[in-house]
């Protein structure tokens, strides 16, 4: 009986946590034309899919949960308004072709941003009620869409979009988001900078895309930090740290952390040499600092098919 009562008392002050991973079944209806190369395809999603749920891995029996998220349209369609200029929706609704030289759009696009969308709003539901952590699999990548914009293949922000959703709950909630992609994540900054109980960092590579990763930050509540071409995940994770300690100074009730895995040594769109070690020590860094419970993740870049399906699933590993 004392046993019991111990083994109770223990679960009460240290719940368990089982990861939650949200995956977005229709990602492949955003896709470039037929017979056009780009680095931002269906393939990425299925790539990183297919590795979580081989025989080879063995997530469910680590009590990992692998679904799919299923949100009122209305809510969802509210917080991409909430998140982006009414402009910018309408246009997007509207294009089939691109943005820009970079940012393609299907006839079939802005369904996949719903339901993308719907992805990251589930994770941080569970994250708000301590039920994480979450990790939502989607494509494309959001961190580089302004509130006006789409851009660096990006088309909605699904991370402010969830750190805004998260604050709309509770007049005394705060967020922290740190941003652990190669690039610099100027749509998360430009749409968050000054605003109240949210705080951004972003470490990222010196002197690339998007071109503003060094200088003054767009808000009082930003911190940007770059690291030169060819860092190794030893200096990676130190700026990971700096950029931690930023985030948790003003003691968010939330952690919303974009991971793009364009950082590692494989991949074609970026020079840094990271392996996928390196992300696992990241998560372990994180969720030593912070409750992981009250963490959810969210997928931004990542080119290489093998190493990113790799170092996702380590990230996974961390985190169980």
């Amino acid at each position: 009986m004392k046993t019991l009562i111990a083994l109770f008392i223990i679960s009460i002050v240290h719940p368990v946590t089982n990861l939650t991973i949200i995956h977005q079944p229709n990602h492949a209806l955003h896709a470039p034309p037929p017979g056009v190369p780009h680095a931002e395809r269906p393939d990425r999603l299925d790539s990183i899919m297919s590795k979580l749920t081989s025989d080879d891995t063995d997530l469910a029996a680590s009590g990992v949960t692998i679904t799919t998220a299923s949100n009122p349209l209305q809510r969802v369609e509210a917080s991409i308004n909430q998140t982006h200029a009414s402009s910018y929706i309408s246009l997007l609704r509207k294009t089939v072709g691109g943005l820009n030289s970079d940012t393609y759009v299907a006839p079939t696009s802005y369904r996949t941003m719903l339901t993308a969308s719907s992805c990251w709003l589930s994770c941080m539901d569970i994250a708000a009620e301590s039920k994480g952590p979450a990790f939502a699999l989607t494509r494309p990548p959001g961190h580089h869409a302004t509130k006006s914009s789409g851009m660096g293949f990006c088309l909605i922000n699904f991370c402010a979009l969830s750190a805004l959703s998260y604050l709309s709950l509770s007049s005394s909630s705060r967020v922290g988001v740190l941003d652990i992609d190669v690039h610099f994540g100027n749509g998360s900054a430009d749409i968050l900078a000054d605003v109240d109980r949210v705080r951004f960092a972003s470490v990222h590579e010196k002197g690339i895309y998007p071109g503003s990763g060094e200088g003054e930050p767009e808000g009082s509540n930003i911190f940007k930090l770059s690291v030169e071409s060819g860092c190794l995940g030893s200096e990676w994770l130190l700026g990971v740290e700096k950029c931690l300690d930023y985030v948790l100074a003003d003691e968010p009730d939330l952690l919303i952390v974009s991971v793009g895995y364009d950082a590692l040594t494989e991949d074609p769109l970026a020079g840094l040499n990271l392996k996928g070690e390196d992300y696992q020590q990241a998560m372990k860094m994180i969720t030593k600092r912070f409750p992981k419970e009250r963490t959810m993740l969210g997928l931004e870049g990542g080119y290489d098919l093998e190493a990113t399906a790799d170092a996702v699933l380590k990230t996974c590993e961390a985190l169980i």
